[in-house]
C-alpha cells in the first residue's frame, strides 16, 4: 500500500512539473505571437525558474497607441496565464489527493473483510 501511495505521489509531482512547464511555454508563446502581430521579432528563453520572451527591434512605424494596445494584450495574457496555472496546480493536487484517499479507503475495506 505504501508503495502505491509513493508511486501516486511521484506521478503527481511529474504531472505537475511537466504540466507547469508546458503551460508556461504556451504562455510565453502567446507573448511571442503578440509581438509578431505588431511586427516585432522575439525570442523565448525557458529556464528552470521560468520563461521570458525578449522582444527584438521595434519598428519606428509603431505608434504609441499600438504600443499601449500591445501592452494591454500582454497584461491580459499574464492575468489569464497565471490564473490557469494556479487552477491547474490546485485541481491536480486535489485530484491526486482524492486518489490517495480512495486507495486508503479501499485498502481498509479489504482489511475489514479479512476479519
Amino acid at each position: 500500500m505504501r508503495k502505491m501511495i509513493s508511486l501516486t505521489i511521484m506521478v503527481a509531482i511529474i504531472v505537475l512539473i511537466v504540466g507547469q512547464y508546458n503551460m508556461l511555454y504556451m504562455h510565453e508563446r502567446a507573448h511571442q505571437q503578440i509581438f509578431a502581430r505588431y511586427g516585432i521579432d522575439s525570442e523565448i528563453e525557458m529556464t528552470f525558474e521560468g520563461g521570458t520572451t525578449t522582444p527584438g527591434h521595434v519598428p519606428p512605424s509603431i505608434t504609441k497607441e499600438k504600443i499601449d494596445e500591445m501592452n494591454a494584450l500582454h497584461l491580459t495574457n499574464d492575468i489569464t496565464g497565471y490564473q490557469m496555472q494556479a487552477l491547474f496546480s490546485g485541481f491536480t493536487i486535489a485530484g491526486f489527493a482524492m486518489v490517495i484517499v480512495l486507495m486508503i479507503f479501499l485498502n481498509r475495506k479489504e482489511d475489514d473483510k479479512k476479519w
